[in-house]
């Protein structure tokens, strides 16, 4: 059997280029201990085009069970359908694997393709993006089929490829651009990347954003000290993803940011999303630091939405399990008057007002507002209530609360 390779993609990747749907095989795998202050173990890998093998490939956490359920293991052909290249140093490049296909397992494939040397920083990078071929031998080793390489392109003599410096790889790039930065749009602070491109593994964005939500300012006060914050909820074409201030940031930003204005938004940190917390269908959050930066966008933002929804009908909550997030829409059939509660975590007296909807399915669904939501709420006629990020219950039946 023939196995192929993306002949010089290591060199070309890790010189800064965008080398698209690159196919490598895996050599080695490390797995790295979590420290006191890493929550997961991360896991390293030695890829190898069959030209040049590189260690310094590192697997996103998401994608630990691929490795941890053997689907990795050594020899296996994949193909990196989403990644970065961090520069982590001046002449140190990190490649963070965000989604990865097996194309041959490496039980199967039975061995290394090629002789590859290990790469190093300023190799010359000549190399075509073409594939290698392989077939194993009749005593089961595995013998290169590699082109001979062009005369007068490689070696001193040959003359250098400028590398491209994408900040992101893969199949989500840069707004406007599948996979590469060239013909990006720019900002006024950097090329604009889409919401749902963003990973904590990227040094360098920028979101252009329609503010769609803008919470009050809050304070808390417990045994480690006090402070305030508020939050945004952020919308582009890709997707949406929350926003959150703290103290300093709080006070920075909180006059400067209107609901419904566009802004470009850059350098704020990227984590994974606490789900408890926010209703924003997303896996990352973000956080507003002393490096952040927010430009309003004057131009005309047409191509940036108001709102998305993805409404469930009120019948299909009965399939979804507690906890997950959904978009409803009904006739509001019944409003109570609001009530109080008092928590038993926190001592503090919450407000709370329940509405009963029904759509046309012909089936109804009781929804708990908290807080604002619930002094807002105007209760007269009956009105149509379309709710987004709704939290689904199993208390005293199927429910939501927002």
């Amino acid at each position: 059997m023939t196995y192929s390779l993306t002949q010089g993609a290591v060199q070309r990747i890790m010189n800064g280029e965008d080398i698209r749907n690159p196919v490598l095989q895996i050599l080695g795998l490390k797995k790295i201990t979590a420290s006191q202050g890493n929550v997961q173990d991360r896991y390293r890998l030695l890829l190898s085009d069959g030209l040049c093998q590189a260690s310094s490939a590192m697997l996103a956490t998401q994608l630990n069970g691929m490795a941890e359920s053997g689907q990795l293991e050594i020899n296996t052909i994949i193909q990196m359908d989403k990644y970065l290249c961090n520069q982590v140093n001046n002449d140190r490049r990190v490649i963070i694997m965000l989604q990865v296909s097996v194309l041959n397992p490496g039980s199967v494939v039975g061995g290394k393709i090629g002789d590859p040397v290990n790469y190093q920083p300023g190799m010359n990078s000549n190399l075509q993006g073409q594939q290698i071929g392989t077939t194993p031998n009749p005593q089961g080793q595995i013998k290169s089929s590699i082109p001979p390489k062009p005369q007068g392109f490689l070696g001193k003599g040959g003359p250098a490829q400028p590398p491209q410096m994408p900040a992101f790889y893969g199949n989500k790039g840069t707004s406007g651009v599948a996979g590469g930065a060239g013909g990006a749009s720019t900002g006024p602070i950097g090329a604009v990347f889409e919401i749902d491109s963003l990973t904590p593994y990227q040094n360098r964005w920028t979101i252009k954003a329609r503010v769609t939500k803008k919470s009050g300012i809050r304070t808390w006060s417990n045994s480690r000290g006090e402070g305030k914050l508020f939050s945004i909820d952020l919308i582009d074409q890709s997707g949406e993803i929350r926003a959150t201030a703290f103290n300093q940031e709080c006070d920075k930003f909180y006059e400067m940011i209107e609901a419904n204005k566009v802004y470009y938004i850059s350098k704020a940190a990227l984590k994974t999303a606490n789900k408890a917390y926010t209703t924003i269908k997303n896996d990352y959050e973000m956080t507003f630091n002393h490096d952040t930066q927010l430009v309003p966008c004057n131009e005309a933002a047409a191509d940036i939405p108001q709102m998305q929804h993805d409404f469930v009908p009120i019948n299909g909550l009965a399939q979804i399990s507690k906890d997950s997030l959904v978009d409803i829409i009904g006739v509001c059939k019944h409003a109570a008057d609001t009530s109080t509660i008092v928590t038993k975590t926190t001592n503090k007296e919450l407000t709370k007002r329940e509405l009963t909807l029904v759509d046309d399915t012909n089936t109804e669904v009781r929804l708990t507002l908290w807080g604002d939501e619930a002094e807002k709420f105007n209760p007269t006629g009956n009105a149509i209530v379309a709710v987004k990020g709704a939290r689904v219950s199993d208390f005293g039946g199927k429910c939501c609360k927002l």
